[in-house]
């Protein structure tokens, strides 16, 4: 008992839509995974540039300190040469 020219037909349809139907599915699951992983790799991307802020402000203050440091220590040797002219000047 095979199938009627009517059932064959609406069997074919069926399948035709049913294949349309999981392309249409393969094209939307597609769409949301690369949405996903562009999120995913923004996410990231934007981590890894709040890390950079983050050590970029710590390098500013670090330079800041030093900065200082090397200022008052210019400042002391330039006293100690300014000292050491006087003996001399003195001692002469």
């Amino acid at each position: 008992m095979g199938l009627s020219r009517c059932q064959t037909s609406s069997w074919y349809k069926l399948h035709e839509t049913a294949t349309y139907l999981a392309y249409e599915f393969a094209k939307v699951y597609r769409m949301l995974f690369a949405e996903n992983t562009l999120a995913h790799l923004l996410l990231m991307v934007n981590y890894r540039l709040e890390q950079e802020e983050q050590a970029r402000q710590k390098l500013q203050l670090e330079k800041v300190a030093v900065d200082g440091k090397l200022k008052k220590l210019e400042e002391s040797a330039a006293i100690h040469e300014d000292t050491n002219n006087k003996v001399i000047v003195i001692k002469v």
